[in-house]
């Protein structure tokens, strides 16, 4: 896949949220090698980086794997219930 635009578009946010999904699925599979570092992310949210800073925004992405789906979610700012399932 290629990902092609004018700056300001998204596209480091979407990789960023790729190589995050890959760091959190990482983490149970490598217990050695984030030792000492349980709560240290590649990625931290802010509702900051929002375009819109008063809606929630949500990344949801989904791989197959050999024995299912894995989901990655990330919510920016406050949601409510009906924001969350019509997502």
């Amino acid at each position: 896949a290629v990902f092609s635009s004018v700056n300001g578009k998204g596209k480091t946010t979407i990789l960023s949220h790729i190589v995050d999904a890959f760091y959190e699925m990482a983490r149970p599979n490598f217990p050695n090698e984030f030792e000492g570092k349980e709560n240290k992310y590649y990625r931290v949210s802010s509702g900051i980086h929002n375009i819109d800073q008063i809606n929630a925004s949500f990344v949801y992405l989904r791989f197959k794997a050999q024995d299912g789906c894995i989901d990655y979610l990330d919510i920016r700012n406050n949601c409510t219930q009906e924001q969350y399932d019509t997502s």
